[in-house]
């Protein structure tokens, strides 16, 4: 198991630790339910289904919550420049 820190150090066992990397992050929550924080302050919903390095997603069951609101969306794929932020939950 790859041990994640917040910079490059040497731990108590001498041994050098590395930061996770973003898609190693990303990788992590496939077919797992995730967050996504949009630019204009919506969020989105659903379950990771797949990714590529430009950072496109898709998003199975998704549901977008807006203000008042939500919408259930169903599959999508999420451009990139739309992404403020991703949490798994």
């Amino acid at each position: 198991m790859r041990k994640i820190c917040q910079k490059a150090f040497k731990d108590t066992s001498n041994r050098w630790c590395m930061p996770e990397k973003p898609l190693d992050l990303i990788h992590g929550t496939l077919d797992k339910q995730i967050a996504v924080q949009l630019k204009d302050g919506r969020e989105i919903v659903g379950v990771l289904k797949g990714y590529d390095l430009d950072f496109n997603l898709t998003i199975d069951r998704a549901v977008i919550h807006g203000e008042t609101d939500k919408k259930g969306l169903g599959k999508i794929v999420l451009r990139h420049n739309n992404v403020s932020s991703v949490k798994p939950l």
